[in-house]
């Protein structure tokens, strides 16, 4: 039997103060007595996922280029940075020195020589891995319809291998769920959800004419309560009381608060 109790739980919020580089506006500086012009060298970075890094270098392309191999910026969130200011028409050459875990930055005309327009495009993109699994228990005959993340939908119509058409980007999350039961069973989806890291294969769905119940009460209720079996057939409560999951022979259960009501509600 599961029983679910409201936690209160005091906090105390600590303010701290941090200096943080975002994204550096360029300018232009008119250099006095010379009659030249003087202008930033400016990348702008898209694309780039959160706690990712990536570092670029201005390059080297000429030996008398005002830049050495050793000048570079390690970028951390999107946006415009700058590698200085320097005399109108010094040539460039912007590379990666470094790409961010999981995710390949691309540079879009990052060699020429500089002027008041220029600003280098550095864009990112994620590495895509595949979501499968394996449906078992399932009678001939019968389909049963999944999903992955609230779409992609596929119908699996025999206990055999699937994979997802849409790959999911890097250090995004998946969760598979079952739309469509087969007609006189229940399936269950195991291991189905998680961080994409590389491509997931061990997603199962375990399908079954017997059935138990997964039942448990709520106490202490303030609010509204959203409770999930494996990730998903969400049950809303608004009131102490009792609730339930069908859940297939041989399959898992893992019975958790996707929305917390008023304070905090512990599964035990």
């Amino acid at each position: 039997m599961l029983y679910i109790k409201k936690q209160t739980t005091r906090f105390t919020v600590l303010s701290a103060l941090f200096v943080t580089l975002t994204g550096c506006a360029a300018t232009e500086d008119s250099s006095s007595g010379s009659g030249s012009s003087s202008y930033e060298l400016k990348v702008s970075v898209s694309g780039l996922q959160q706690g990712k890094n990536v570092v670029l270098s201005s390059g080297q392309s000429t030996a008398t280029n005002v830049f050495t191999e050793n000048e570079a910026l390690g970028i951390t969130t999107d946006g415009t940075y700058s590698f200085g200011s320097f005399t109108s028409g010094t040539s460039y050459n912007i590379t990666v020195l470094q790409q961010p875990v999981s995710q390949t930055c691309t540079v879009t005309s990052g060699e020429s020589s500089l002027s008041a327009s220029t600003t280098v495009a550095v864009a990112c993109t994620s590495e895509s891995y595949t979501i499968s699994g394996t449906v078992v228990g399932m009678l001939s005959g019968q389909s049963v319809t999944l999903q992955n993340n609230s779409g992609d939908n596929l119908t699996v119509s025999s206990n055999t291998s699937f994979s997802f058409t849409t790959k999911v980007a890097s250090g995004a999350t998946y969760l598979v769920t079952v739309l469509t039961q087969p007609t006189g069973q229940t399936c269950t989806p195991n291991l189905n959800s998680g961080v994409v890291s590389d491509n997931v294969s061990d997603v199962s769905i375990i399908c079954s004419f017997t059935v138990y119940t997964v039942s448990g009460n709520v106490s202490g209720l303030s609010g509204t309560l959203v409770l999930q079996n494996n990730y998903g057939s969400d049950q809303t409560l608004t009131s102490d009381g009792s609730f339930s999951f069908r859940v297939a022979s041989s399959a898992k259960y893992n019975v958790r608060v996707k929305t917390q009501p008023n304070g905090k509600c512990t599964v035990s």
